[in-house]
C-alpha cells in the first residue's frame, strides 16, 4: 500500500538531483567559457587549431587543458561555496533570535571572511598563472613555426636577414598570443622591433587604440582581472608582451631547431600576489615575476635560394 507514495518520492528525489547536475554542470560550461573568453585571442587559437592539424599536440599540452577543465570546477565550486554561505546567513539574520545570537554570527562571518578572500584571491591569482603557462605553451609553438622559416633566411642572408631577425620576428609572433593574459598596470616599454611596430599597426587598423605608457597598480579585484575594453588595451599588452618574452634558437643536428622561450608574468592580485612570484623588473615595470619556461622542437624550412628571385 505504502509502494506509491515511496515510489513518487524516489521519483521526485532522482528529479531533483537530474536538475541539480544540469544546473552545476552549465555552471561549470559557463566559467570554462569565460575563461577561454577571456585568455584566448585569435592568435592563441589559431596556434591550438594548427597543433591539432598537424599532431603536435604534446603530451605537455594535453595535461594543462585537463588542468584549466580542473581549474573550472574549483573556481565554479567556490561560487557555488559562496552562495550557500551567503543564503545561511541571510536565513540567519531573518529569524527571530536574541541580539547575543546575532552578535555571535556576525564574529563568526568575521573570522571567516578574511580567510575566505584570501582563498578567492588566491584560486583567481592561480588561474591566471595557469592561463598564462597555458599561452606560453602556444607561444612557444607559433615562435618555433616562425622560427623555422626565417632560421633559414638568416643562414643565406637573403634580403639581410640575420639571426637577430629571426629572434625578432619569433617573439614577436609570441606576443601576439600571450599579450591576453598579460597583468594589467605594467608601464608600457617600447621596443625597438621593426615587426612589432607593424603588429601594432595592424591593431589600430582594426580599430585598437594605442593607450601609451600609462602604469597603474591595480588595487582590487576587478581592477586585476583588468576590465577595461578589450580595443583599450590589445596594443599595450601586445608591447607588454613582447618586453616580457625572451626567444633563443639552436640549430640541432640535421634540419631541427629547439626553440626556448621565456615569459615573465606578473602577479597583480592584491593580498596573494607575493606568494606567487618574486621580485623583479620587466619592461620598466618592478613588481612580483613567475618565470614560465617552454621549449619546442621543430623542423627548418628547405633552405631558400641565396639570391631572392624576386
Amino acid at each position: 500500500m505504502n509502494r506509491k507514495p515511496q515510489q513518487k518520492k524516489s521519483k521526485l528525489q532522482f528529479t531533483a538531483v537530474f536538475w541539480s547536475a544540469i544546473c552545476h554542470l552549465c555552471g561549470f560550461l559557463t566559467v570554462l567559457g569565460v575563461l577561454s573568453f577571456a585568455f584566448m585571442n585569435q592568435a592563441a587559437l589559431g596556434a591550438l587549431q594548427s597543433m591539432a592539424q598537424t599532431n603536435d599536440l604534446t603530451t605537455g599540452l594535453l595535461y594543462e587543458g585537463l588542468l584549466t577543465i580542473g581549474m573550472a570546477a574549483c573556481i565554479w565550486g567556490m561560487i557555488y561555496i559562496a552562495y550557500l554561505v551567503v543564503s545561511a546567513q541571510i536565513a540567519a539574520s531573518r529569524t527571530s533570535r536574541l541580539v547575543q545570537s546575532r552578535g555571535a554570527i556576525l564574529t563568526e562571518t568575521l573570522i571567516v571572511l578574511p580567510v575566505f578572500l584570501l582563498f578567492t584571491f588566491g584560486l583567481a591569482q592561480l588561474t591566471i598563472n595557469h592561463m598564462a603557462g597555458l599561452l606560453t605553451t602556444l607561444a612557444t609553438y607559433e615562435a618555433g613555426r616562425t622560427l623555422s622559416v626565417w632560421v633559414p633566411e638568416a643562414t643565406t642572408r637573403r634580403n639581410n636577414a640575420s639571426k637577430a631577425v629571426a629572434i625578432d620576428k619569433a617573439t614577436a609572433a609570441a606576443a601576439g598570443v600571450l599579450a591576453p593574459v598579460v597583468a594589467p598596470g605594467l608601464a608600457a616599454c617600447n621596443p625597438n622591433s621593426a615587426t612589432l611596430t607593424k603588429q601594432l599597426k595592424g591593431l589600430q587598423s582594426a580599430g585598437n587604440v594605442d593607450m601609451g605608457m600609462v602604469a597603474r597598480q591595480p588595487s582590487s579585484f576587478a581592477a586585476a582581472l583588468d576590465k577595461s575594453l578589450l580595443p583599450l588595451r590589445g596594443i599595450t599588452k601586445t608591447r607588454i608582451a613582447y618586453c616580457s618574452t625572451t626567444v633563443n634558437y639552436v640549430e640541432q643536428g640535421g634540419n631541427t631547431i629547439s626553440t626556448s622561450l621565456r615569459y615573465k608574468h606578473k602577479s597583480a592580485m592584491p593580498l596573494v600576489k607575493i606568494l606567487f612570484g618574486s621580485i623583479d623588473t620587466v619592461g620598466g615595470s618592478t613588481g612580483y615575476f613567475s618565470s614560465i619556461d617552454r621549449s619546442y622542437v621543430v623542423t627548418k624550412q628547405i633552405a631558400p635560394n641565396v639570391v631572392d628571385p624576386y
